[in-house]
């Protein structure tokens, strides 16, 4: 009997259907709502400010806001919040997810665009 070659598996893992590419955001949130339709998470955009040609003018803050409904699509925005919760240590302590949540204020993370309100 002769020897099988080992498996391979893919080394890129970004051509997997199950990781999806999206544009993230830098975000410190300054603001938290909750409601029974969304959880709203209000900010201010870092990312003009990280990339500006002079880091010491004195910009004006973009503010942003999230939105992340409860119901749609049996609860993925609340399960992506989630996973961005759990992933900060000043949230850890918190009992509730709710307690979660609004310990957010004065993070600063990367957040979805998908999730951006458009005006």
């Amino acid at each position: 009997m002769g020897t099988q070659p080992p498996k391979t598996y893919p080394s890129n893992r970004a051509n997997s259907p199950r990781i999806r590419k999206e544009n993230i955001m830098i975000t410190e949130i300054t603001k938290v709502e909750i409601s029974k339709e969304q959880v709203v998470l209000e900010g201010v955009n870092l990312e003009t400010i990280f990339t500006s040609e002079d880091l010491f003018e004195d910009l004006p803050e973009e503010p942003v806001r999230f939105v992340f409904p409860r119901q749609e699509n049996h609860g993925a925005a609340i399960k992506y919040l989630y996973k961005v919760v759990s992933s900060q240590k000043r949230c850890k302590d918190a009992k509730s997810f709710g307690e979660k949540i609004e310990s957010l204020v004065g993070c600063i993370l990367s957040i979805g665009e998908s999730f951006l309100e458009k005006e």
